[in-house]
């Protein structure tokens, strides 16, 4: 068994099967003994025929509830019949296949989760997987936490649900999952969410969106930047930055809404405000000069500007 080295307990799934659409009874599922057992029965059907070990929740804090990622379970499975049909269910699924194959249903597309293979999915969502060649053995967490709507979003905007990383880089970061999870460390629920951010991470630059624009990024661009983090208390205008490139002006608009989420002249101006930032709080010149060094001549602008973008006034932050 992979997790020998956890404090895991076992269940026999041997043959049992229920259902519980649109209904539940939390006493039917005592065998699976999960947190919240009567959260995962209902609104779902379950076949299974095999043995899982599962990991023993620790109580969670409300502070680490509410802002925090968190496991709410995680299972290994070594499965000959497996069958999950469900919806509704406030939670986040990560399932990843070490034998055997799996097949999911996801938002009117099927998945096959071959060894290596696993898949990030909102269970709220109807979702349907079963055991395609046995047996199926595989893990799984289930996990929520108000920082993974961003996390989430990631993973809607590039279409990722499915991905393929190898056994021993995904195991490595389970595992210190698991030690976490298991351990009374100091800020325990801190480092579970930051081990648990950075496999989702993991997940996403291992996707074939994120290598395929890896390495579409225009070389120029990188140039272009750089130019501008070194130049941005110059008039550079959208003609001279096109130019500077070799890039015309409305790919380049396209080319830094992609990378970067932001027009050129957003990213201008928000180097601009991080340039007056330094100067307020290093120098002792006055705050309109300072508009000025960093390129926004018009005084009231750049009062209002700074304001907007920092929350507080350029006195204000200078005294902070």
């Amino acid at each position: 068994m992979r997790f020998e080295n956890f404090h895991l307990y076992i269940t026999d799934f041997s043959k049992h099967s229920w259902e519980h659409v649109l209904a539940g009874n939390a006493e039917d599922a005592v065998s699976m003994e999960v947190t919240n057992a009567s959260d995962f029965i209902q609104n779902a059907s379950y076949n299974l025929d095999g043995i899982g070990w599962s990991a023993i929740n620790k109580p969670l804090s409300p502070y680490a509830k509410e802002h925090f990622l968190y496991i709410q379970s995680f299972t290994y499975y070594e499965v000959q019949t497996y069958f999950t049909k469900r919806k509704y269910l406030d939670s986040y699924q990560l399932k990843y296949t070490y034998e055997g194959e799996g097949e999911l249903f996801y938002e009117g597309k099927t998945y096959t989760l071959g060894p290596q293979q696993g898949y990030v999915i909102d269970c709220r969502r109807p979702h349907e997987y079963h055991l395609k060649r046995g047996p199926w053995n595989h893990c799984e967490i289930h996990f929520s936490g108000s920082p993974f709507s961003y996390i989430y979003d990631q993973f809607l905007k590039d279409e990722i649900v499915s991905f393929e990383i190898s056994e021993n880089n995904f195991q490595i970061e389970l595992e210190k999952l698991l030690t976490l999870h298991e351990s009374l460390l100091p800020y325990r629920e801190l480092q579970i969410s930051h081990q648990l951010e950075h496999i989702l991470l993991m997940i996403l630059c291992h996707s074939e969106s994120y290598q395929r624009t890896v390495y579409n990024i225009p070389e120029n661009l990188h140039y272009l930047l750089s130019y501008m983090d070194q130049h941005y208390m110059q008039p550079l205008t959208l003609d001279y930055l096109a130019e500077f490139s070799g890039i015309n002006k409305y790919y380049l608009c396209k080319l830094f809404q992609k990378h970067l989420g932001l027009s050129p002249k957003e990213y201008l101006l928000l180097l601009r405000i991080e340039g007056a930032k330094k100067l307020l709080l290093n120098t002792t010149l006055p705050a309109n000069k300072i508009g000025a060094m960093v390129g926004i001549t018009d005084e009231n602008y750049f009062y209002r500007l700074f304001k907007s973008k920092v929350g507080m006034s350029a006195n204000e932050f200078r005294r902070k």
